[in-house]
């Protein structure tokens, strides 16, 4: 059950991160990841062959969950990140 979890969380990683890169069309953009052995793992199998591939620069930040600063970054309308990866509980909570 975990790895079907994971495997659905990377296809919807891999579909925002597609999507805001058309819709912004930025020469980088910012994910922000929990640090780590996952961000290590994504940095691996998406961020490098992404950049690879299209000359987008990823920039890679690491948060701790703290849904009290995105929601002072969206509050201000000044956001460093473009892509946040959490996971469904705390989209929830957000």
């Amino acid at each position: 059950m975990r790895f079907v979890k994971t495997l659905q969380l990377s296809k919807l990683f891999a579909c925002a991160i597609s999507l805001i890169v058309a819709a912004a069309q930025a020469q980088d953009f910012t994910v922000v990841s929990t640090g780590g052995e996952l961000q290590k793992a994504q940095r691996v199998a998406y961020f490098k062959p992404f950049e690879a591939s299209t000359g987008i620069r990823v920039v890679e930040d690491v948060y701790n969950v703290d849904l009290g600063k995105i929601k002072a970054m969206v509050d201000s309308g000044h956001s460093n990140w473009d892509v946040v990866e959490m996971d469904g509980n705390t989209m929830v909570r957000s």
